[in-house]
């Protein structure tokens, strides 16, 4: 049985949890949701089909969303989502059924798997070796969710009452103000100019302006950017200068911008 496994991720942790179960789901693709996203219409055909990404308050990142939306999906293939967060809880069976409802589709399995937090815009980051042990665990949780879905569990986590109390109104502020999160975003003299953070940003969201970053406020709130720039030199005014940064240890940061790069990208 044919799989498709579309990711999205900003630090590592979704890339790393759907390489885990492309290693394990017999004749399974890996795609990435950015590279699938820059095609003037996407249609898949398979038997299973399924969404890896992080949640961000309670729900789906708009760039997922989006895609989910777009998406010509053939037959009716089985659906699952995995979402990987720190430990919020999620309202995502009520989002993607939705979405799935002009398909004439419904999630057939869905769970969360916590992963080290990267939201360093509200709080600092764990040690190295408590987020490798949060790692190791969700390597176990990912193994688990593989041969779920390998064979064909129907399992759907429920939205939680917390996620329809306080996410949901949350969620919807959070996705209004997305375009204006890049406000208070600046550099320090540490900064050398390198463009790694334009390269990260999953929405072409930064370009260097005379050699400095600039943010051009189309922001999807990953923190890619502040957690990869190799000189640490990007913050959110002050609050972010002494917090830590993340990414995932067992996943390169090439492979992470890769994900947004197509044939096309390249030049020779």
């Amino acid at each position: 049985m044919s799989t498709c496994i579309y990711y999205f991720t900003a630090t590592g942790n979704s890339l790393y949890i759907a390489k885990m179960l492309g290693n394990i789901i017999p004749d399974s693709k890996i795609l990435s949701i950015l590279q699938s996203s820059k095609k003037e219409k996407t249609s898949v055909e398979a038997d299973k089909i399924g969404f890896v990404f992080p949640l961000y308050y309670g729900g789906i990142p708009r760039v997922v969303e989006q895609f989910i939306k777009k998406l010509d999906i053939k037959g009716n293939p089985e659906i699952f989502a995995i979402a990987t967060r720190g430990s919020s809880t999620g309202m995502l069976k009520s989002q993607i059924n939705k979405l799935m409802m002009p398909k004439n589709l419904q999630l057939n399995y869905l769970t969360y798997i916590n992963m080290p937090s990267n939201y360093v815009r509200l709080y600092d980051m764990k040690g190295k070796q408590e987020n490798k042990n949060i790692i190791l665990n969700a390597k176990d949780e990912a193994i688990k969710a593989a041969h779920e879905i390998e064979t064909g569990i129907n399992k759907v986590e429920k939205d939680s009452v917390v996620a329809s109390l306080i996410y949901k109104p949350m969620y919807k502020l959070w996705k209004k103000s997305l375009r204006r999160k890049d406000t208070n975003f600046t550099i320090n003299n540490d900064c050398n100019r390198c463009g790694t953070c334009v390269k990260i940003c999953p929405v072409n969201n930064i370009i260097l302006d005379d050699g400095n970053p600039k943010w051009l406020h189309n922001c999807e709130d990953c923190m890619a950017c502040i957690h990869i720039c190799p000189k640490k030199a990007i913050n959110i005014g002050t609050k972010t200068e002494k917090r830590s940064r993340y990414r995932n240890p067992f996943v390169d940061v090439k492979e992470i911008i890769d994900q947004k790069i197509t044939k096309e990208d390249i030049t020779y």
